[in-house]
């Protein structure tokens, strides 16, 4: 997830406000102020928490009365250290869609009550049983404008076309996303990604491996190697292009065949304050706060209501702004994570040899 950049704009619009309370219903007689009472987040850290903590923390303190301590980072190793001592110092944490599956399979988050959370408006791919997605991250092929001035790379085949498109490359040197952006390379439509080929990915990927120059390991690092000319092309995280824009840097992007993933909000097995815990989740379902958060960093809401809240200048930068969605792909984490030991063997081997 991309924790460093975000925009400094913020959240200005109040229209829609009454609609907002009115269509929240039961909900927001949930949230009574609730005097001494606490619960403890744990997100990712950064300038990304500042953004939860505008958006999200200070706003539900306001209005519950219940503390929001927060934490960070939700490792899995740290997650399975407290559910195992009986006595988890963490209430709710945050996790993409990957580790959903891990998390669950592992019996280390606890299936989530429905009853206690308005999902009405959410999108689909954001309410899973045992996890709520509050927004949706992209990663999307980024490049340096000026190394092509005509046609500028349009999706994962453009990235293949060495001819085309000369100039070295850079990938992640993680597994995910990989094997996928090889298959879309290959033509496979984005809807049959799943299950995945492996050796069909892997055979594509022997082709672009000459002219990937860094492997990546962190989400400033594509951007570094773009603006100082290094690469021409790299996958990144949707947020980190948009904040080298707004600096005036020359890195563009495009949205086709992005992939994209929810993050999750999840209560730990033996939370000891799970319904304060519901309490904030719900809260986070909501509109108004979804459209805040957009506005401090460029993540897109699950509430499909919050994007009228949000100012179009703003809302056409944000992976759920629907022309955008429409040309991208959901990440099956289910598939990834059921298969991650074996694909990460293979794919360590491939970065070796």
């Amino acid at each position: 997830m991309d924790t460093r950049r975000v925009s400094r704009r913020r959240f200005v619009g109040v229209a829609g406000g009454g609609l907002v309370a009115a269509t929240a219903g039961p909900f927001v007689l949930r949230h009574a102020r609730a005097a001494g009472k606490e619960v403890v987040v744990c997100s990712w850290g950064g300038t990304y928490q500042k953004a939860l903590r505008k958006a999200y923390f200070d706003p539900f303190e306001k209005e519950t009365g219940i503390k929001v301590i927060d934490a960070s980072a939700p490792e899995v190793a740290k997650v399975k250290a407290q559910v195992d001592s009986r006595n988890p110092e963490w209430d709710v944490i945050e996790a993409g869609t990957r580790w959903y599956y891990v998390l669950v399979s592992q019996g280390l988050v606890q299936p989530l009550d429905m009853k206690k959370i308005n999902t009405a408006s959410l999108m689909p791919e954001a309410v899973l049983s045992h996890g709520i997605g509050h927004n949706v991250v992209g990663m999307t092929l980024a490049y340096h404008t000026k190394q092509f001035p005509g046609a500028q790379p349009n999706g994962w085949a453009d990235f293949w076309d060495i001819k085309k498109f000369p100039g070295p490359r850079s990938m992640g040197a993680e597994v995910t996303f990989a094997l996928e952006f090889a298959l879309l390379a290959d033509g496979v439509p984005k809807d049959k990604l799943y299950p995945i080929d492996v050796e069909r990915a892997f055979r594509k990927l022997d082709e672009i491996k000459p002219h990937v120059k860094v492997w990546w390991k962190h989400g400033d690092q594509p951007l570094q190697l773009l603006s100082q000319g290094e690469v021409v092309m790299s996958p990144a995280w949707n947020g980190r292009v948009l904040a080298a824009q707004d600096k005036g840097l020359p890195i563009g992007l495009t949205w086709t065949q992005g992939a994209f993933q929810p993050s999750y909000w999840y209560v730990l097995k033996g939370a000891r304050r799970p319904e304060e815990a519901y309490q904030f989740i719900d809260f986070t379902t909501r509109a108004k706060p979804q459209a805040e958060l957009a506005q401090e960093i460029p993540y897109g809401p699950t509430n499909r209501n919050a994007l009228d809240l949000v100012p179009m200048a703003q809302r056409t930068k944000l992976p759920t702004y629907p022309e955008n969605l429409k040309v991208m792909w959901a990440l099956n984490g289910e598939w990834l994570g059921k298969n991650y030991d074996a694909v990460n063997d293979r794919w360590q081997k491939f970065l070796l040899g």
